[in-house]
């Protein structure tokens, strides 16, 4: 039924209700075959934008075979209204978890652009969601921590540079946060990686008490993290 009648194409109205029913494919008893009917579905071009964020959603949930592989094709070349759903990819091919979900977003920070290769420098909000999904991927993974921070030695664009910083911040180690002191900055001319830098270091290195009665006065005090290593 999902296949065949073009009405619910023609309204919002319509193409919710297809992307609610597209949203419990990947939960049925074969999963696969429910991946195989959105891909078709979304062959038509009648659904995009807006109207996919529930689905990609449902997807990152879902952990089921097929799922990463068809959330790699929203990013690739021809979806031009990728932007309008950047976050939700970004979440749910973190949801998925694993080596593979990682390696996706390993892709997207060692660019520091979309899978389409069209740069982002505006959209700094989805490289630190990247940087901390992928940190958190990271965690228990000694392998993925050091390709992480691998990247360091070799230069790149600003927004790059910029994941870069922050997804080593997001590990919350102050030895990992130290490498980037060798960080590889490409152009020299922009000077906001250096200020990314020194924001990263007082965030893990230094906190914030508030001095009342004026809360808009603060005191800085060394993290544990800064008293283990005395």
């Amino acid at each position: 039924a999902l296949m065949t009648p073009q009405r619910y194409f023609q309204d919002d109205q319509g193409r919710g209700l297809v992307t609610s029913l597209l949203c419990l494919l990947p939960y049925t008893d074969q999963p696969e075959r429910g991946i195989e009917l959105i891909r078709q579905v979304l062959a038509e071009g009648r659904l995009y934008g807006y109207h996919l964020r529930g689905l990609l959603t449902a997807l990152g949930h879902s952990r089921a075979p097929g799922a990463l592989a068809l959330l790699t094709e929203f990013a690739g070349p021809g979806t031009s209204t990728f932007s309008t759903v950047a976050t939700e990819w970004i979440e749910a091919v973190g949801n998925l978890g694993g080596r593979d979900s990682a390696t996706t977003l390993l892709a997207f920070i060692e660019t520091g652009c979309t899978a389409q290769n069209r740069a982002l420098p505006n959209d700094h909000h989805l490289f630190e969601l990247a940087a901390n999904r992928i940190a958190t991927l990271a965690q228990t993974d000694d392998e993925l921590q050091s390709k992480i921070l691998a990247f360091v030695n070799f230069p790149g664009p600003p927004e790059r540079d910029f994941v870069i910083i922050k997804t080593v911040a997001a590990l919350s180690s102050l030895d990992a946060m130290l490498t980037t002191l060798n960080l590889a900055i490409e152009d020299r001319s922009h000077r906001w990686p250096y200020f990314v830098l020194e924001e990263a270091f007082q965030e893990l290195c230094l906190i914030k008490r508030r001095t009342p009665p004026d809360s808009n006065s603060y005191t800085l005090e060394p993290t544990r993290l800064v008293w283990l290593r005395r």
